[in-house]
């Protein structure tokens, strides 16, 4: 998820210890799921965050923010869909009595004798 970042963008030539680096980057990322890393990765690459302006590796608080932006964004994507989706219509006729029933032998059957999934 991360090595095509460091492949994109040149990173400073000090010898700095390059497993350290990523471990930097999985701590500031640690929290957040794997598509909204992914997803900031591809934006950094491609050149889609304004503020950076894609001569150096974002630092890892940049790929984080960016990454939590992305879940955000999803979230109330998700959270708008839900709102505006159309409620569920409830069972316009109640069970018979021997359609309870029915679902009781069923239930009763699926769970076994000891009242237990087999």
């Amino acid at each position: 998820m991360l090595a095509p970042i460091f492949t994109a963008f040149p990173t400073s030539a000090d010898g700095e210890n390059a497993a350290g680096k990523v471990g930097v980057y999985a701590l500031a990322i640690s929290d957040l799921p794997p598509w909204a890393t992914t997803l900031a990765v591809i934006d950094f690459i491609k050149g889609n965050v304004p503020e950076h302006d894609g001569r150096f590796l974002p630092t890892p608080a940049q790929l984080a923010k960016r990454a939590r932006c992305i879940r955000n964004l999803k979230s109330i994507a998700e959270y708008k869909r839900i709102a505006n989706s159309k409620p569920v219509e409830p069972n316009p006729k109640p069970m018979t009595e021997d359609e309870m029933q029915r679902r009781r032998e069923q239930v009763a059957k699926l769970l076994g004798p000891d009242g237990l999934t087999a």
